[in-house]
């Protein structure tokens, strides 16, 4: 009996992988359908942490947008993961103006292709690639604290989507000056950002400036969720997430929820302790917390209008809130752990209380305001939020969708004289490739060349652990996801490398879909120098040959042609794959070849001629005949009273000499 179990069980596992694998065809096809349909004018798509809710920047801008008249005739798309937004899709279900899809679903993807304006406050996924015709507004979603981009550890692996989204963008938006460091230092785009920098205030900080209406209405959504604002002093408990990765937070709503509790004892019934848990954490903390919690459809900036005291810790929102002149009180019992696990930004002493313990913490806000805590908290206001004057929304939109912007609103492009260079590693397997490649990054001179790698996304412990070992002053570009490319294209594609087809001009569709590759890996982003260092492997170095206009070459470790021949676990696995590589020499501008000590190129089966600025094969007569087609007759005879053989260089030599004479 348990073999024929064991049988059933295996073929519902290849069943489903099955039906997964189709689901994902399925969906790829939709994408590619979507690419090729034009844009559709005056369309606005926005997002905010991945379809979490209407929220952020993306919201205040929104809203900025359905009051100016001059520009009634946007079409607005919003995505939403599938729990959230209930009250903002109640309150715009009648508006035909506005549209809803779900995050990552088929519509989700259509709409990313195809509208005009794209808003996000985040990053879009792997399969995100922006279109000629579409404007990219980043706003990231608020100054830093914490460390941010290559400044955190492993900051290259877990920066390398962010990295591509900036990259493809045409606008970022930043709070203030330090923002823009993050931008250009954390980041690296300096030297390969090509669109804009905005300075003009954060839009969201417009939604402090609470009316009388939403006020009241925000209150209710209060009391509705069991938190008791009436009469009260509201006290906001807003900690940024902890753990590994954004994606993968840590849960600690326990933690949280009884700091809120110990807290709320502590104070007495004349306040009222409410937890705005970060977007990362919220559906944990969310069954666990009722008359507690913030619902996470209400506006993070409108909750910052109703507060009287703001407790945090190494989160961006005790910026937005200095523009209030409230009391902030930062509580970080982790200190030293979060500075080791993630590290701080050195900006100086805080603009509030820092408390170690709970009952710290009650002190700090139910004692006098201290008068050196309020001047420093002034200080810091002039500083990182000069713009946030309640009409920062409105500047957004003038630069974005009037063209209106002022010089002292755009950060202007740094000089720089070094030249940029992008290097394709290979897979980072412990290999020879590998560590030559990791030698070269050692000893390039970064005063004069601004480096940049490409890999595949690092998965297994070897990867990563090499990746690990990359020069931090060098920009990393992770490939993951596949093209955005019908399928039988795609399969047309590989067929043609798979063939070696070098006798053949590069169709206008195989070329259409390496430079939309390219677009989605690394934006408008251009380079100087471009190298596929590993040299072994078609798709790579299509790729590469499809970058803008730049001069191009790839590295020749070994005897290639000897290569195609050597047998790894018995088997020629190169056979196919290196003369599909073969092909495209001719397109590129310099060969390296590198041989290791000791080694020496040796006879072999596969030649090739460079004529007329392009690599042809020359492994047989009529390969050499169509190669000097005027003497093709002289050829053949050469080849019959010399007894050339194609498979000796000697001969080859002989017969190449023989063809170039007059």
């Amino acid at each position: 009996m348990t073999t024929p179990r064991r049988a059933i069980s295996a073929l519902r596992r290849k069943l489903r992988t099955l039906a997964r694998r189709l689901a994902r065809a399925i969906a790829a096809e939709r994408r590619a359908a979507a690419h090729a349909r034009p844009i559709i004018p005056g369309t606005v798509l926005y997002e905010s942490f991945a379809g979490n809710g209407a929220l952020d920047n993306p919201e205040a801008i929104f809203r900025e947008l359905l009051r100016a008249g001059d520009l009634a005739g946007l079409r607005h798309i919003w995505v939403l993961d599938h729990h959230a937004g209930k009250p903002f899709k109640a309150e715009f279900r009648r508006d035909r103006r506005v549209r809803f899809v779900t995050y990552r679903s088929a519509q989700y993807f259509a709409a990313l292709a195809r509208s005009q304006y794209l808003i996000n406050n985040a990053t879009f996924p792997a399969e995100f690639q922006k279109r000629d015709g579409q404007t990219y507004l980043n706003t990231w979603h608020g100054t830093p604290l914490k460390t941010m981009g290559y400044d955190m550890p492993d900051g290259a692996f877990f920066a390398a989507n962010t990295l591509r989204n900036f990259v493809a963008a045409d606008l970022l938006l930043a709070q203030n000056p330090t923002m823009t460091r993050m931008y250009r230092e954390s980041y690296k785009l300096d030297g390969i950002f090509s669109g804009r920098i905005l300075e003009t205030g954060y839009p969201r900080t417009d939604r402090q400036l609470v009316s009388g209406t939403d006020r009241e209405a925000a209150r209710a959504v209060l009391r509705a969720a069991g938190i008791p604002v009436d009469g009260r002093t509201l006290v906001t408990y807003a900690p940024t997430w902890k753990g590994a990765s954004f994606t993968s937070p840590r849960d600690d709503a326990e933690a949280l929820l009884a700091t809120v509790d110990a807290l709320q004892e502590r104070l007495g019934d004349g306040f009222a302790v409410a937890l705005k848990a970060h977007q990362a954490v919220h559906r944990m903390v969310a069954d666990q917390a009722p008359g507690r919690l913030v619902p996470n459809d209400l506006p993070t900036n409108v909750v910052l209008g109703l507060t009287d005291v703001l407790i945090t810790d190494y989160s961006s929102i005790f910026f937005d809130f200095l523009t209030t002149q409230r009391r902030i009180v930062f509580f970080t019992p982790d200190e030293e752990d979060y500075a080791r696990e993630r590290g701080t930004s050195a900006l100086g002493e805080l603009p509030g209380a820092t408390a170690r313990t709970v009952d710290q913490l009650a002190e700090a806000v139910l004692a006098e305001p201290d008068p050196e805590i309020v001047a420093r908290a002034l200080r810091w206001r002039d500083e990182f939020t000069p713009r946030d004057d309640g009409a920062a929304a409105r500047r957004v939109v003038d630069a974005v969708f009037r063209g209106r912007v002022t010089s002292s609103e755009l950060v202007p492009h740094p000089a720089s004289d070094r030249r940029s260079l992008l290097l394709y590693l290979g897979g980072m397997r412990s290999n020879g490739i590998t560590s030559s490649a990791l030698n070269l990054l050692a000893h390039l001179d970064h005063g004069r060349f601004d480096v940049s790698i490409l890999i595949a996304r690092p998965k297994g412990r070897e990867a990563r652990m090499n990746a690990s070992r990359i020069d931090a002053r060098i920009r990393q570009f992770h490939l993951a996801g596949a093209p955005n490319s019908r399928k039988l294209i795609t399969l047309a594609s590989r067929a043609r490398g798979r063939l070696g087809t070098r006798w053949l001009r590069e169709p206008g569709w195989d070329a259409r879909l390496w430079s939309s590759e390219w677009r989605r890996v690394f934006g408008v982003a251009r380079f100087d120098s471009v190298v596929d260092f590993s040299g072994y492997s078609r798709p790579w170095a299509q790729l590469i040959l499809h970058s803008p206009p730049a001069r191009r070459a790839i590295w020749l470790h070994n005897d290639m042609a000897a290569e195609v021949h050597r047998r790894v676990g018995g088997r020629r696995r190169m056979r196919h794959s290196l003369p599909a590589v073969f092909s495209l020499y001719g397109r590129y501008d310099v060969f390296k070849l590198e041989l290791p000590e000791g080694y020496k190129v040796v006879n072999h089966i596969y030649f090739w001629l460079y004529k007329n600025g392009h690599f042809v094969g020359a492994d047989n007569l009529k390969q050499v005949q169509n190669a000097f087609p005027a003497k093709a007759g002289a050829i053949r005879v050469f080849v019959d009273d010399n007894n050339i053989h194609f498979n000796s260089q000697d001969d080859m030599v002989k017969l190449i000499s023989f063809c170039n004479q007059p």
